[in-house]
């Protein structure tokens, strides 16, 4: 089962890696999430806001890093971090043609939200990403609009998830989520450089 991966971490994995051998390894869209310090998801046009500044501008003022740290701050400081889940098949599921969301164990992605199905939809890769509610009780939203039991709705890189009422993403299309994750290796090599040199 795909696990939930620290941003920090896996930038600090990738940041040597070229687009080629990236896109070997790591061939698949992604589910963003960033979170308070006490793990709550932010509301999604904050976590957006932040996710399009970041992007925007490769600058300290978000990505903050020590040689000892790495955590994204708001503007007040309070820390938050940042997780994601890497929209793929788990092992024992990997060729099946879908990528099943919800509570029950098969499922490749589960969140711990109380209001999530067990079998809460499932992504479809077909020229492009794809989701579709599997008659949820707690529905699907894609930027803000619920989805229509078992209709197909395509992503864009960006968009707005949310499944049930906590489980709140931001889907990131395979190159869009690694211009995201290079964005971030150069703010992290930008302020280790900065730390070095006030030492120094």
């Amino acid at each position: 089962m795909p696990e939930r991966q620290s941003l920090n971490e896996f930038v600090k994995t990738v940041e040597s890696m070229n687009r080629l051998l990236y896109l070997q390894e790591y061939d698949c869209p992604a589910l963003l999430q960033i979170t308070s310090e006490d793990g709550q998801a932010l509301p999604l046009e904050e976590q957006k806001r932040l996710l399009r500044k970041k992007v925007r501008r490769v600058t300290q003022d978000l990505l903050k890093t020590s040689l000892e740290t790495s955590a994204f701050f708001l503007p007040d400081r309070k820390p938050i971090t940042a997780s994601f889940f890497f929209i793929r098949n788990s092992n024992a599921n990997e060729n099946r043609s879908f990528i099943g969301v919800g509570t029950d164990p098969t499922c490749d992605l589960t969140f711990p939200e109380e209001d999530l199905s067990l079998r809460h939809g499932f992504f479809k890769a077909v020229k492009g990403m794809s989701f579709t509610d599997a008659g949820s009780k707690n529905g699907t939203f894609v930027n803000g609009a619920k989805l229509d039991p078992r209709k197909s709705k395509k992503l864009s890189n960006h968009d707005e998830m949310r499944f049930g009422e906590h489980a709140r993403f931001i889907y990131m299309s395979v190159h869009g989520f690694y211009e995201f994750v290079q964005a971030c290796a150069l703010a992290t090599s930008s302020n280790k450089a900065e730390a070095q040199n006030k030492v120094s």
